[in-house]
C-alpha cells in the first residue's frame, strides 16, 4: 500500500515539475516576444536571424552526431558478424571439401561442437533474416532426405548472410552462390 501511495506521489511531484517547467517556457517566449515587437524592426531581424542560424547550427551538429554514431554503432556490428559469418562458410567448406583437402579426420562431434559453437553466436549477431534462414536450414537438415532441398536452405542462409553484410544481391538468382563451389550443381537439381 505504502508502495502504491509513494507511486503515486512521484507522479503528482513529476506532473507538477513539468508543468512548471512548461509555465515558465511559456513566460521566458512570452516576455521575448513582446520584447522583440517592440524593438527597431531593423534590429529584431537582425537578432531573429541570429538566434536562427544558432539554432539551425546547433541543430544540424546534433543530427550528424546522431548518424555519426548509428553508422559506428552499425560498422562495430558489422565487424563482429563477419567472423561468424565466415565460421559457418569454414564449416560449409570443410563439409564439401573435406575430403578433397585432406581434411578427412573431421568427426561428426567436431562438426557439431563447430556448429552449436556457430549456433550460440548466430543467436547474437545474426540479424533476423539470417536468424530465420537458419533456422528454416536446420529444420530441412533434420528433417529432410532431399539433398536438392538442403542444398537450396544453405543458399537461403548464403544470400540472408549477404544481405545482412549490405549486398544487394541484384541479379543473382538461385543456384548462382552454390554453382561456385558445387561442381556439380546440375545433378543435384534433377534429383
Amino acid at each position: 500500500m505504502r508502495l502504491k501511495i509513494r507511486n503515486y506521489i512521484y507522479v503528482v511531484i513529476g506532473l507538477g515539475v513539468f508543468a512548471a517547467i512548461v509555465w515558465s517556457l511559456w513566460l521566458l517566449w512570452s516576455k521575448a516576444w513582446n520584447s522583440l515587437t517592440t524593438l527597431n524592426p531593423t534590429i529584431a531581424a537582425g537578432i531573429v536571424a541570429a538566434i536562427s542560424a544558432v539554432a539551425v547550427s546547433v541543430l544540424s551538429v546534433i543530427v550528424s552526431k546522431f548518424f555519426d554514431q548509428r553508422i559506428a554503432v552499425l560498422k562495430e556490428h558489422r565487424d563482429k558478424k563477419i567472423p561468424v559469418y565466415e565460421e559457418l562458410l569454414d564449416i560449409l567448406f570443410r563439409s564439401t571439401y573435406g575430403d578433397r583437402l585432406g581434411d578427412a579426420n573431421w568427426s561428426p562431434e567436431e562438426q557439431l561442437k563447430k556448429m552449436v559453437g556457430f549456433t550460440q553466436k548466430v543467436i547474437i549477431w545474426g540479424s533476423d533474416e539470417v536468424i530465420k534462414a537458419y533456422f528454416q536450414f536446420r529444420t530441412i537438415v533434420l528433417n529432410a532426405s532431399d539433398l536438392s532441398a538442403v542444398a537450396l536452405a544453405v543458399e537461403s542462409v548464403l544470400f540472408a548472410i549477404r544481405r545482412d553484410l549490405g549486398h544487394k544481391n541484384q541479379g543473382l538468382t538461385s543456384g548462382m552462390l552454390l554453382g561456385t563451389f558445387i561442381n556439380d550443381l546440375h545433378k543435384l537439381a534433377k534429383k
